[in-house]
């Protein structure tokens, strides 16, 4: 989000881009089933008691892997460590969403979106065709400027949205690799 949004207001001050577990197609119905709590209230011992509550995760390890995960196509030991050592979402991001979608405009570098197929809440109807077509169409909506000589996307089958975390990380870590390989 943070590249995006330097993107956006200083287009020549970014080199390129690699978007992971983005785009520009958000399904928000299957992320309001979520139970989100308060970080220091779930994990007292990393998280002072006195931090704001508007620092959240999800509620429990399982609803953790069902939102991040693919099944069968992780070691199943890794959602335990990944939720043992969660990270935070603030609600004013989660707020900020569609701010943080807005076109940049001017800027014209490399850009490649990367999302797993089943990354439910971006690739919604969770097929290789739709998930391409949307991460294909986050350049139009949010990048019109790059040209498509300097676009990529790449969708990983049997992925959810914790790219690094599944099977097909190194294949993905590879693409994107190659992809930067060409300008670097």
């Amino acid at each position: 989000m943070m590249a995006t949004q330097l993107a956006r207001l200083h287009p020549k001050d970014v080199d390129a881009i690699i978007q992971t577990g983005w785009s520009t197609t958000l399904d928000t119905k299957p992320m309001q089933a979520f139970t989100l709590k308060s970080v220091s209230a779930i994990f007292p011992s990393r998280f002072p008691a006195n931090m704001t509550t508007g620092y959240v995760t999800t509620s429990s390890a399982t609803q953790r892997e069902q939102t991040f995960y693919f099944p069968g196509h992780y070691d199943p030991a890794i959602p335990v460590v990944d939720y043992a050592s969660v990270d935070t979402v603030t609600v004013g991001e989660m707020a900020a969403f569609a701010y943080f979608a807005e076109p940049s405009l001017g800027y014209t570098n490399p850009l490649m979106v990367v999302t797993g197929v089943h990354d439910f809440s971006l690739c919604p109807e969770e097929t290789q065709a739709s998930c391409d077509a949307a991460l294909n169409r986050t350049r139009l909506d949010q990048f019109p400027d790059v040209p498509i000589s300097k676009f990529a996307f790449y969708a990983p089958a049997n992925t959810g949205h914790d790219l690094t975390l599944h099977y097909s990380a190194n294949k993905t870590f590879e693409v994107v690799h190659r992809f930067l390989g060409k300008y670097f």
